[in-house]
């Protein structure tokens, strides 16, 4: 439900979306393609956000590309795990869809870091 209801802002914020609830097929898609932004839970079948969001960060293209965790997680240590397995923001469930829509569009609109 979450992951539709991140689509469905996002969508309607003018962004086009691929949803994917694989993690494995997720990291293909992401190898094969140039994506703005990833959102991502920590919980996932298979493997966990923290670890997508490192094998994310070993891509060439996406050394940069932000990303957002969306997750029920509201601990401090699920909060420092995600920054430091490379993420951008994190967002606690359930979500106010427009503070997803924000916090994608300013980190899609930041110009990227120089160096990295």
């Amino acid at each position: 439900i979450s992951r539709s209801s991140a689509s469905i802002a996002l969508r309607a914020a003018g962004m086009k979306t691929i949803s994917l609830e694989d993690p494995l097929l997720a990291l293909r898609v992401l190898a094969e393609n140039q994506l703005d932004l990833v959102v991502t839970d920590v919980d996932m079948p298979v493997t966990d956000g923290y670890e997508l969001c490192k094998q994310l960060r070993l891509m060439r293209r996406h050394k940069t590309t932000p990303v957002i965790f969306l997750t029920g997680l509201s601990d401090f240590q699920s909060r420092a795990r995600s920054a430091l397995s490379g993420g951008n923001e994190y967002i606690v469930k359930p979500f106010v869809p427009a503070e997803l829509v924000v916090k994608a569009l300013t980190l899609i609109m930041k110009p990227p870091t120089k160096g990295k």
